[in-house]
């Protein structure tokens, strides 16, 4: 792929498939740490991590854009620091970006392919802060000695995590998915998920998952394990046939992995957990996505190095009849 300068960490991609073009968020390349050095400004926009004594280089990455046609990269913006997720809203034509060390979402007008051939580039409208949109990019606001306070300032989520001060990871914006009318959904890597609402771009609802625990400082070498029950997401609509209760005929779900071995299956539309789903046999759940047309769902094993398949009434919450697959079979 031509047109990515630089060494530049891509993470995940979305992709319009109405224009083909394809979204990448990108950390940008690494600087080291700064070191405070008594009666001298640190060396580049420096933010303190809770609760330790250490500080990072505010860093912000970038979202590129590259023509499917071509496979060359035609244009780019700056998201904030380490844009881990991206997602494209096809209802609303936007790009959503989340920046996980900054915790905050920045959210852009997706790019246009013109009748001419060329592409008119992204714009970004605002960064979700504290729930709600604010206009423009943001970037932390430094002092004469370049301290630009606490990670995590600009977090999306409106009130701040039951972690916070425990855990310097705390106030993360990590993996989305998206629904067909355009609203985000987006955990924090610890145990709670958010629903942003497509049309306004405001947090309406925050989830927590019970089960987590803080991940605090432990020696290093420790083999302590600490619970993270959202590890990742993936949204699926399921055609379970025209009821009076559902006169869509579309059920639809989010799943949310923990790093360990469950899955929460969660109502999108009124954001609670329908139900707790042990995948028997796992160990360290990761990556997920589904299959509504074969209402499935296939969940990655870090540990175990293979893919769990859920389907039929398994993907749909009734632990009791599932008859789990995972590829290379698991260890017992």
């Amino acid at each position: 792929m031509r047109g990515m300068k630089g060494p530049y960490q891509p993470y995940q991609i979305a992709v319009d498939e109405a224009q083909n073009l394809i979204y990448v968020g990108a950390k940008a390349p690494p600087v080291p740490d700064p070191i405070p050095v008594p009666g001298k400004p640190f060396a580049c926009k420096a933010t303190h991590e809770m609760p330790d004594d250490e500080y990072d280089c505010w860093n912000p990455g970038s979202v590129f854009v590259i023509d499917g046609k071509t496979n060359e990269v035609v244009a780019s913006y700056l998201a904030g620091d380490d844009p881990e997720g991206v997602v494209f809203a096809a209802a609303t034509k936007k790009v959503y970006a989340s920046n996980e060390d900054d915790g905050s979402m920045t959210v852009a007008r997706g790019a246009i392919r013109n009748k001419n051939g060329s592409i008119t580039p992204p714009v970004v409208i605002g960064t979700i802060i504290k729930g709600s949109l604010v206009a423009g990019w943001w970037q932390p606001t430094c002092d004469s000695n370049n301290y630009c306070g606490e990670r995590g300032q600009a977090a999306l989520w409106p009130q701040k995590s039951a972690c916070n001060g425990l855990d310097d990871e705390a106030e993360e914006a990590d993996k989305m998915a998206v629904d067909p009318l355009g609203n985000v959904y987006i955990i924090d890597d610890r145990y709670r998920v958010a629903k942003i609402n497509g049309s306004n771009d405001k947090v309406t609802n925050v989830l927590g998952i019970p089960g987590y625990e803080c991940e605090l400082e432990v020696p290093d070498g420790s083999t302590v394990v600490f619970r993270n029950t959202a590890n990742n997401i993936a949204f699926s609509a399921v055609k379970v046939g025209v009821s009076r209760k559902n006169p869509t005929g579309t059920s639809w779900r989010l799943y949310i992995t923990s790093e360990q071995n469950t899955i929460s299956l969660i109502d999108p539309t009124t954001m609670t957990l329908s139900q707790t789903i042990t995948v028997q046999g796992s160990v360290e759940l990761d990556a997920i996505t589904t299959d509504p047309a074969r209402d499935s769902v296939f969940i990655t094993d870090e540990d175990l190095s293979a893919l769990w398949i859920l389907q039929g009434q398994c993907a749909d919450g009734v632990p009791k009849t599932c008859v789990l697959q995972s590829i290379p079979p698991a260890r017992r």
